[in-house]
């Protein structure tokens, strides 16, 4: 007979900050793009694109750095 399995342990830890941020941005670049296919005109279309650009920019800068690793090599 298996043994009975440990219970799980709920991963409910804080999201950080810069979390919540990220997916807001992510969340306005998908309605930039969807700007771009909705609304019809080359300036809207390229305002749509480069602000989608600019928000994947500001996101991936707001993320910290990795941690170092501890591990000489």
């Amino acid at each position: 007979m298996a043994a009975p399995h440990e219970p799980h342990e709920s991963h409910s830890e804080p999201l950080p900050p810069y979390r919540k941020k990220q997916a807001v941005v992510c969340l306005l670049v998908f309605v930039c793009i969807a700007v771009a296919f909705a609304l019809p005109g080359l300036y809207t279309s390229l305002g749509a694109i480069l602000a989608a650009c600019g928000l994947c920019a500001y996101a991936a800068k707001i993320q910290p750095p990795p941690p170092a690793d501890d591990h000489p090599h």
